[in-house]
């Protein structure tokens, strides 16, 4: 038998999606699959339209989306019998038993077979993605921020100075309740960093495009930019540099996470062109011209 999908993969919704988080997903995709917009592939769109309506069905029903939390698949089958169990408040341990044989391919039990082996066994709680979005000053400097946890209670937060995009800082038992006084899952903290800033980053090196003009090539030119940590950084140009060159200034990049120091800043010269140069200057030009050595 074919490993059914998991309906939350199907819609494209997380674990604690809420019911128009669903029901949003659930038009989007039936749109998209409606055997009338798919005359070219019926047949593939038909398989996707059933999967996405049962999915909904099935996370759209609060009684159901709990037995499948639960218990996966096996649970909502044995809902679907109508077999009398499985109904809030009225749970058949004939049905309880089915389940678990059919969730594990056997009785998980051994010599237990009722009710009571069935309430004994305690199970983690599922576990709890939430992402978290900060600015790449609050990146680089580190943040303390307040969260409120699912038991209500409001938890402080450091986020390390030097945090990557895509990071996943981990909660234990944070996340939802366990199963017969099992453990509480954990809370998946992911986060996602903005960058409104001129700077690049790249590990844990910055790169700053800088804009200048063929003076600023020909003599050696000072230059001033703010850094990402909001001081001013003062570097030269030397003369006679290359208009695409890079360079480089030692622990004015980003802050190592849970190490020492910083990386490198790198300042890449961006050459710009006059829009327009007057009559006098032209005759500068060819006098520049006949004294330059290449």
């Amino acid at each position: 038998m074919a490993t059914k999908k998991d309906y939350y993969e199907i819609l494209g919704v997380s674990r604690n999606a809420s019911e128009d988080d669903i029901k949003k997903a659930y038009r989007k995709l039936a749109m998209k699959y409606h055997p009338d917009r798919n005359p070219d592939n019926t047949k593939i769109s038909e398989e996707k339209f059933k999967e996405v309506n049962e999915a909904k069905e099935v996370l759209l029903d609060k009684n159901k989306r709990n037995l499948y939390d639960n218990y996966g698949h096996a649970g909502v089958n044995q809902a679907n019998q109508g077999r009398g169990g499985f109904n809030q408040g009225n749970f058949n341990t004939e049905d309880l038993n089915s389940i678990f044989d059919e969730f594990f391919g056997g009785n998980p039990f051994g010599g237990f077979s009722g009710f009571s082996g069935f309430t004994n066994v305690r199970r983690k709680g599922l576990n709890v993605i939430q992402q978290i979005t900060i600015n790449i000053k609050d990146a680089f400097k580190g943040k303390t921020i307040s969260l409120r946890l699912m038991n209500g209670s409001i938890k402080k937060i450091e986020i390390p100075a030097g945090i990557n995009d895509e990071t996943t800082l981990r909660l234990s038992g944070e996340g939802k309740a366990g199963i017969n006084g099992g453990p509480r899952g954990d809370l998946l903290l992911k986060f996602r960093i903005e960058n409104n800033t001129k700077f690049v980053r790249k590990n844990n090196d910055l790169f700053y495009i800088l804009d200048v003009n063929y003076f600023d090539l020909m003599e050696d030119s000072k230059h001033t930019i703010e850094g990402i940590d909001g001081q001013p950084i003062v570097f030269h140009i030397p003369e006679f540099s290359n208009p695409k060159a890079l360079i480089r200034i030692k622990n004015q990049g980003f802050t190592i996470l849970r190490g020492k120091g910083r990386g490198n800043l790198y300042i890449q010269i961006n050459l710009k062109m006059p829009k327009k140069i007057k009559r006098t200057g032209r005759k500068y030009i060819e006098a520049l011209k006949q004294e330059t050595k290449y």
